[in-house]
C-alpha cells in the first residue's frame, strides 16, 4: 500500500500538474481573440435576462392558473407611459406596506413610486443605446 502512494506521488501526480499547468499556455492567439457571434451574444443576454430577474419588474404580466404568467408580447416592455397612475391607500402605505399594480411593472411604498423602465431592444426602450 505504501508503494502504490510512493508511486502515485511521485509519478502520476506531477504528471498530471505538468499536463493540466501547459495546457493554457498553448492556446493559438486566434481561438483567445476570437470575437462572439451574434447568436451567442444572443443567448447570453437571454441566459442573464432569465437568472437575473429582469422579468420579474420590466415584463407584465396577467394572472394565470398558477399565478402570474408574463404576457410575450410585451416581455421586458416595463409600465406603459401613456397608462394613467391610479393612487394607492394611503392607509396601506402608511401601515407599511408596499403594493403593486395588477401586472407587476410598478411598486409603491415608503420609497414612493418605481415604474419598471422599457428595455426592450425597440427605439422606445434601450434599441438605441450603444454597447
Amino acid at each position: 500500500m505504501k508503494q502504490t502512494a510512493f508511486v502515485l506521488l511521485t509519478t502520476v501526480l506531477p504528471a498530471i500538474v505538468g499536463l493540466s499547468s501547459g495546457c493554457s499556455e498553448h492556446q493559438p492567439a486566434a481561438v483567445a481573440a476570437a470575437a462572439p457571434s451574434e447568436e451567442s451574444v444572443i443567448k447570453k443576454g437571454e441566459y442573464l435576462v432569465g437568472i437575473l430577474g429582469c422579468h420579474d419588474c420590466h415584463s407584465p404580466k396577467r394572472m394565470g392558473l398558477k399565478g402570474p404568467e408574463i404576457i410575450a408580447e410585451l416581455q421586458l416592455s416595463g409600465y406603459p407611459s401613456d397608462r394613467p397612475f391610479g393612487k394607492p391607500t394611503v392607509e396601506a402605505l402608511r401601515d407599511g406596506w408596499a403594493l403593486f399594480n395588477s401586472d407587476l411593472t410598478v411598486g409603491v411604498g415608503p420609497w414612493g413610486a418605481t415604474f419598471a423602465a422599457n428595455i426592450t431592444s425597440d427605439d422606445s426602450g434601450i434599441g438605441t443605446w450603444s454597447l
